[in-house]
């Protein structure tokens, strides 16, 4: 085991329905529909393949839901909860429909909060978290996760919001202006010097069946 590699592997929790709506969710609590129910269950043959020494999760009951599905077999062992693995917060878009947002504040603007240009990392609706501050915010807390934890290789069950924008900040691949349900990402953490890198993307779920 080398001491100061070690492997996440960042889950984007099941849909639910408010996903389904494209209402934004943030901090609210909204439990998996039976949809993202069968998601994470598609997911679990894929981690049966991987050996998998840590879970953790967000606070929030859809993440650590879909990871109950997807390891049915944990035996008791501890599930890791991080109250900085939660929702970008949304501030005043939480609970509202996308489409009645791009209304009121502007496409343009709703695009720049999604896709983060170059220079925009400051950027935020009134009273919402930046790309910055969620970015530093979630580096914070798997760094924590790394020292503190004996383990090779974790699987994390995170947020849409949150997953996208570390991405993009640390690699140059480019997500989609939305990450699917259940998609996986291998992330590389370097403890001695404190970065992360990008070293594959899953696509376990077939869209077209959702």
């Amino acid at each position: 085991m080398n001491p100061t590699k070690k492997t996440f592997y960042l889950i984007r929790h099941g849909q639910t329905d408010w996903n389904l709506q494209k209402r934004l969710q943030g901090s609210h609590d909204i439990p998996l529909n039976e949809t993202g129910r069968e998601q994470a269950r598609v997911l679990q043959p894929f981690f049966d393949n991987h050996k998998i020494d840590l879970l953790c999760a967000s606070p929030l009951g859809r993440a650590q839901e879909t990871l109950r599905l997807i390891f049915p077999n944990w035996n008791g062992k501890a599930m890791v909860i991080e109250e900085h693995l939660r929702e970008v917060n949304l501030g005043p878009l939480e609970g509202r429909m996308q489409a009645d947002v791009e209304q009121e504040f502007g496409l343009d603007t709703w695009k720049k909060w999604m896709e983060v240009p170059e220079g925009s990392e400051d950027f935020a609706y009134d009273g919402a978290e930046t790309p910055r501050q969620s970015n530093a915010r979630l580096k914070k807390c798997l760094l924590k996760i790394a020292g503190e934890h004996p383990f090779e290789t974790a699987a994390v069950c995170i947020h849409g919001f949150l997953l996208r924008r570390f991405i993009q900040d640390i690699s140059p691949v480019q997500p989609s202006r939305v990450i699917p349900n259940g998609l996986i990402m291998e992330i590389e953490c370097d403890l001695k010097n404190e970065t992360f890198a990008l070293k594959e993307i899953f696509q376990v779920l077939e869209e077209k069946r959702y």
